[in-house]
């Protein structure tokens, strides 16, 4: 009983113990955001003799500007702000006055996406510049840097640099300040969840001999479509997954760079499980940073072959698609365009028939590069889902078929999407990924539905 009393009692402090000290972080918590007005301005204070002063007023109404310019277009929103704003904010003395306000109009937990938005917007504007022609419109070349480091010191309570941040402020100041530059890529690889506290040697640059290709493509399917001693170009088969394939890259002793966690190591930008095609990987940390903020620019431009339904009232929409258009429809409240072109008319005719197809090949380029903006538009937006994509309608009119193409697509989790086009104009890079050959069994399965 004696023993039973004491262990109650020790519980019972252990509560009071965690509560108060509950108490005392919540209290810790509502002091620092109470201060973060405060530190921003003292920050802000810092001498810089080669700016002029700050009209408050004015930055105000920039902050409000870059955020309406985000809910309306977003990052491209907020590069044109920048473009037109561009006097006031490549000052740097500035920066910090800008972002204060950001924090303090768009601080609810509900708008941290905008906040990420602005940030990121404007960094990636700094690092377009620096990185450009544009360069004399900054008056200060550590400007990423600066950004960066103004968002550090205003302490902001809902949002912390993400690896879009760092990426674009790595790029904006490497061919100018390598060792800020360094730091920041430093920085940027801390973020990798699960990091150990083992330092890892940064991958060596090689390029991949013919052998290892030729391994990689007849085992696994893997096709190298460019290899550059600091990132590839890799022709990803249907049905196989980003971890999947990383396995497979890192058995064959294949560099690849480590600012993501493991799982998507080498990442810098995705495909789907069922979509085919062009995939960038990066061999090293410096690299992945650059690709991530060509992406981030559009300045990377990709197409895609997406096999759909026709016109047909059975199958699809009774309303004829024209031979080209934009689909403008917004993803989870954000703005998405993609543009469109037949592969093949209404008019061509099947094997069988004079009859019109079932199904058609669009090529579809995307203005943002949302998540599953391709998918989503062809469902939605044309109302012609893609053949056999599980989530948007594409198995429906595939029940009535059981071709052994069919179970064996369905069983791999496939379905009819490809990237089939890759460049990257800045560097000269252009791949193209040849339409998956298992297509045209699916194709002559559809044209026999009744």
């Amino acid at each position: 009983m004696y023993n039973i009393l004491q262990l109650l009692q020790r519980i019972g402090f252990l509560c009071l113990f965690v509560f108060f000290q509950e108490v005392r972080l919540s209290t810790l918590l509502k002091a620092e955001r109470d201060n973060v007005s405060s530190r921003v301005s003292q920050s802000c204070q810092k001498d810089d003799s080669n700016n002029a002063p700050i009209n408050e007023q004015e930055i105000g109404r920039i902050a409000q500007t870059l955020g309406q310019a985000y809910d309306q277009n977003g990052i491209q929103g907020v590069l044109n702000a920048c473009d037109q704003e561009m006097s006031a904010i490549s000052t740097t003395a500035n920066i910090p006055y800008l972002v204060r306000d950001i924090h303090k109009n768009f601080s609810s937990s509900n708008q941290r996406r905008t906040i990420t938005g602005i940030i990121n917007g404007m960094m990636g504007w700094g690092c377009r510049c620096s990185t450009t022609i544009d360069q004399s419109t900054l008056e200060d070349t550590l400007f990423c840097w600066k950004l960066l480091d103004a968002v550090d010191n205003s302490h902001l309570s809902c949002w912390k640099p993400d690896i879009v941040t760092l990426s674009l402020a790595y790029t904006g100041v490497a061919d100018s300040h390598p060792p800020e530059a360094s730091a920041i890529l430093a920085r940027a690889k801390q973020l990798r969840r699960g990091d150990s506290e083992k330092e890892e040697k940064e991958n060596i640059t090689l390029n991949m001999p013919d052998a290892k290709n030729k391994e990689l493509s007849s085992e696994h399917g893997f096709h190298i479509l460019y290899d550059h001693a600091d990132f590839f170009i890799l022709n990803k088969p249907s049905g196989v997954s980003l971890p999947e394939i990383e396995r497979v890259l890192r058995h064959h002793d294949i560099p690849l760079s480590d600012l993501n966690p493991d799982g998507s190591r080498g990442l810098v930008h995705r495909l789907d499980v069922g979509t085919s095609g062009c995939l960038i990987l990066a061999k090293t940390n410096a690299m992945h940073a650059q690709l991530i903020s060509q992406f981030f620019l559009r300045q990377v431009e990709k197409s895609y072959l997406a096999l759909v339904a026709c016109d047909n009232p059975k199958h699809g929409s009774s309303n004829k698609l024209p031979s080209s258009g934009i689909i403008d429809l917004s993803i989870d409240g954000r703005p998405s365009i993609s543009y469109y072109e037949k592969m093949q008319t209404d008019d061509a005719t099947s094997s069988s028939s004079l009859r019109p197809p079932k199904a058609t090949i669009l090529r579809i380029r995307t203005q943002q590069g949302r998540k599953h903006q391709v998918r989503i538009h062809c469902s939605k937006g044309l109302q012609r889902p893609i053949l056999l994509d599980p989530l948007y309608g594409g198995q429906r009119i595939m029940y009535a078929i059981n071709s052994n193409a069919m179970k064996q697509a369905r069983a791999k989790r496939q379905f009819c999407l490809h990237a089939d086009e890759l460049s990257i104009p800045k560097w000269g890079v252009h791949v193209t990924a040849p339409m998956p050959l298992w297509w045209e069994q699916i194709i002559q399965d559809v044209e026999k539905i009744q």
